[in-house]
C-alpha cells in the first residue's frame, strides 16, 4: 500500500538562520522518497566555518548566506540541487582579509557526489600578506568555476577569472607593482595539486 505525507509548511528559527519548507513523503515504497523544498534564509556563516575544508576552516567570516534547496528521491539518499548566495560578506585570516566578497553557487549533491555549474564568486579589497612582509592587494576579482567532486574520486576544478587593480610591494617598498591586470583560466584535476594555467 501506497501512502503520501504531505507537509505544507515547516519553520525553523534559530540564532544561526531560518528554514522554512514544504513536501511530501511518500510511504509504502523501499526506502520512503522525498519530494521537498527548503528554504534557508540568514545563515551566519562563520557557524558553517568548522564544516568547511582546510584551509577554508581557519577563516573568520562576517557576513550572512542564504540558499533554496530541493530534495528528492530517496529518504536517506536523496537527491539535492539548489542555488546558495550572499552579498557582503567578510573574511579573515592570519595574512588574509577579503573586505567584501559575493558569491552565487548553483550545485547539485547526488550519491556522494558533488557538482558546481557557473558558480561566481566576486571580492572587493583582498590583501595577502601581513605588514612588513611581502604584500598583495586587489581591487577587485571576479572567478567563474565549474566543479566537480565523484565519489572516491579527486576533485576536479576549472575556474575563469579576472582580476583588476592589482599592487604588490616588498617589505620596505624597496620593490612596487602597481595597476595590475589578470585575466585567464586555471584548471585543478586532483587534491595532489596538479593544476594548469593559462592567461
Amino acid at each position: 500500500m501506497r501512502k503520501t505525507l504531505t507537509v505544507h509548511e515547516i519553520k525553523v528559527a534559530s540564532g544561526s538562520g531560518a528554514l522554512e519548507g514544504s513536501g511530501a513523503i511518500t510511504l509504502g515504497e523501499k526506502p520512503a522518497s522525498l519530494s521537498t523544498t527548503l528554504r534557508l534564509r540568514d545563515v551566519a556563516l562563520d557557524s558553517l566555518a568548522p564544516l568547511m575544508p582546510a584551509p577554508f576552516s581557519r577563516f573568520a567570516y562576517t557576513g550572512k548566506i542564504a540558499a533554496d534547496l530541493s530534495l528528492s528521491g530517496a529518504y536517506n539518499d536523496p537527491v539535492v540541487t539548489g542555488v546558495a548566495w550572499n552579498d557582503g560578506v567578510k573574511v579573515e585570516g592570519e595574512k588574509f582579509s577579503l573586505s567584501h566578497l559575493s558569491l552565487k553557487v548553483p550545485f547539485q549533491w547526488a550519491r556522494s557526489s558533488f557538482q558546481i555549474t557557473g558558480g561566481r564568486l566576486h571580492g572587493k579589497e583582498l590583501l595577502w600578506g601581513r605588514a612588513g612582509e611581502t604584500q598583495l592587494k586587489v581591487q577587485e576579482a571576479i572567478v567563474v568555476s565549474d566543479v566537480i567532486k565523484a565519489s572516491s574520486r579527486p576533485i576536479q576544478m576549472t575556474a575563469d577569472f579576472q582580476i583588476l587593480e592589482g599592487r604588490f610591494s616588498t617589505p620596505n617598498e624597496s620593490k612596487v607593482g602597481e595597476h595590475l591586470a589578470a585575466k585567464g583560466r586555471l584548471t585543478f584535476q586532483n587534491a595532489n595539486g596538479d593544476a594548469s594555467f593559462k592567461g
